[in-house]
């Protein structure tokens, strides 16, 4: 029988052996713990079950779904985790839907992701733009500056909550101990789209983790820098005001956001990514301040600002 053509060209790409530097961030299983590769080997296709009784509903998690959100709150420091499988897009619209009222204000940075906007459209948000600021040689999104984001805060009245890209999808950014404290000045809800920051948790090098700050809700793709599966994503909920709204949020909208019945090999790869990160956290550590000693150190001297202006080496 003939190979399908996307079959096919799957095939050819994997011959050639690239080395990938793209998500996901398990790079064709090089990063996966070996149990969880071991499941895959030889039980990818009878692990794609629907609902059956033990295998929980994501709808409302109440069994082995629920206590595997419970284990990935410890990992991350959150108060509840909520497991996405479409992605980070579905967290930050849900995000919206729960803490914004048709009307109200949000400040949403220029180089928000499009489905914020879409949220946004969802909620009946109104948009309040913040300026970003951009490298000049490159014209790389910077991201805000707490400085900024200050004076449109101190300028709007009746702002509803500000959302933040942190880092950028670039991986830059500002302190987030300063962005965060400005949000906290103002005394509304802050939402992140940490998208391409989950494995900035673990490590105190670099100061870009909003998650790390507890900042109300962040948002993460755990496929894009970490070891799940494409599309699998969390929205952590550091507050205890907001766990009830997003809930709320994901019971009544399962359909329009999360399907309930993944395909189980998502949900279980999110497990086998706590799993290895439990036992090989300290390794993982040490290979990423390797790699952000050789980013910072090879760069050209005009461009070590730019690369991370947090580094002292």
């Amino acid at each position: 029988m003939p190979k399908s053509p996307l079959l096919k060209k799957i095939s050819e790409y994997l011959k050639q052996s690239y080395f990938g530097f793209h998500t996901p961030g398990h790079q064709q299983g090089k990063g996966c713990g070996k149990v969880f590769q071991q499941y895959v080997q030889h039980a990818l296709l009878k692990m794609d079950l629907t609902e059956l009784p033990g295998l929980d509903n994501l709808r409302n998690p109440s069994g082995c779904l629920k206590e595997s959100q419970s284990l990935a709150a410890s990992l991350f420091g959150a108060v509840e985790t909520f497991y996405l499988v479409n992605g980070s897009t579905v967290g930050l619209q849900a995000a919206l839907l729960a803490l914004n009222s048709p009307g109200g204000k949000v400040v949403i940075p220029r180089h928000a992701h499009i489905s914020a906007l879409n949220g946004l459209i969802l909620s009946g948000g109104i948009p309040l733009i913040a300026p970003v600021r951009i490298e000049k040689t490159w014209g790389l999104p910077l991201g805000v500056s707490p400085e900024k984001l200050a004076s449109l805060l101190r300028q709007e009245e009746h702002v509803e909550l500000v959302l933040t890209v942190q880092p950028t999808y670039q991986g830059l950014g500002v302190a987030a101990t300063l962005l965060n404290d400005v949000v906290k000045e103002k005394g509304v809800p802050h939402v992140v789209d940490e998208a391409h920051g989950a494995h900035l948790f673990f490590q105190k090098r670099v100061p870009l983790s909003l998650q790390k700050e507890q900042a109300d809700i962040v948002i993460q793709s755990t496929h894009k820098t970490l070891a799940a599966l494409t599309q699998a994503s969390m929205l952590h909920v550091n507050n205890k005001r907001f766990v009830t709204p997003v809930r709320d949020v994901f019971t009544g909208f399962s359909v329009q956001f999360n399907d309930i019945r993944p395909a189980e090999q998502v949900p279980v790869g999110y497990r086998g990514l706590e799993n290895d990160f439990r036992s090989r956290c300290h390794q993982f550590l040490g290979v990423l301040d390797r790699n952000l000693k050789i980013v910072v150190k090879s760069a050209h001297p005009s461009r070590k600002k730019f690369v991370c202006p947090f580094f002292n080496l």
